[in-house]
């Protein structure tokens, strides 16, 4: 029994120094016998992931940086249709990157600081600073590309707008079949101009929708063919 009391007074000392308050009597068993993995689950969620409850308001998610930068946005939905099964692992990756600003746009180089000599101008156009919409959408270097991609997202949401397209912020839930059908097309065509613009290659039309066609491919192959029909359908227009 004392052994049992200690280890309860150690546990709730523990708690104590950590920060983690709220977490009650009740609960302190558990924590006690919780292992490495849930005391970091524990602790990230308590000191990186969450703002500290008080007396008025409960804990709540800390925004990351890009849903400060567009208070606008839905970003509980976009979160949703961000985890839509079916794209693959190399899209969602990309399309991570994508949400979160991550790519290596001038515009990102530089308030970085990575090169104070660089200049925020499009390496591509040398026209405007080069953030993602300038380099999927406005450059003059890809821009019919860019639209036509944009266009065949269009023809399932009429109103989605360059940004909205970047930051996947379609105003709906979509039905699932529409959804990653409009996600594959998206992410596929922004991957692929990406990494031209990058590479420092012409960003054609055939050579954008030869990378759908491909993704086509491997959704047929899964539960998702009726996805892959639909993208099929919309790209048809690519010309």
């Amino acid at each position: 029994m004392n052994i049992y009391s200690d280890t309860m007074s150690c546990v709730s000392t523990a708690c104590q120094i950590l920060g983690l308050h709220h977490y009650k009597t009740t609960s302190t068993l558990n924590i006690a016998n919780m292992s490495i993995k849930e005391w970091y689950s524990l602790l990230l969620e308590a000191k990186v992931l969450k703002s500290p409850a008080t007396d008025v308001y409960p804990a709540a998610l800390v925004p990351v940086r890009v849903e400060v930068l567009h208070p606008n946005t839905d970003w509980t939905q976009v979160w949703l249709i961000a985890r839509t099964k079916g794209l693959g692992a190399e899209l969602i990756s990309f399309q991570f990157k994508l949400l979160h600003n991550l790519l290596p746009t001038q515009e990102r180089i530089a308030r970085l600081g990575l090169n104070e000599d660089q200049p925020r101008l499009c390496l591509q156009c040398r026209q405007e600073p080069e953030n993602l919409v300038h380099s999927f959408f406005d450059c003059t270097k890809n821009i019919q590309v860019g639209l036509a991609l944009l266009g065949c997202a269009q023809q399932v949401l009429p109103d989605l707008s360059t940004e909205a397209a970047v930051l996947m912020d379609f105003g709906y839930i979509l039905p699932e079949e529409e959804n990653l059908a409009v996600q594959c097309i998206l992410t596929t065509g922004l991957k692929y101009i990406w990494e031209a613009r990058l590479a420092k290659k012409v960003v054609t039309l055939y050579r954008m929708r030869a990378e759908i066609e491909a993704r086509v491919s491997i959704l047929r192959k899964t539960r998702f063919s009726s996805s892959a029909q639909l993208v099929a359908d919309l790209i048809s227009i690519l010309n």
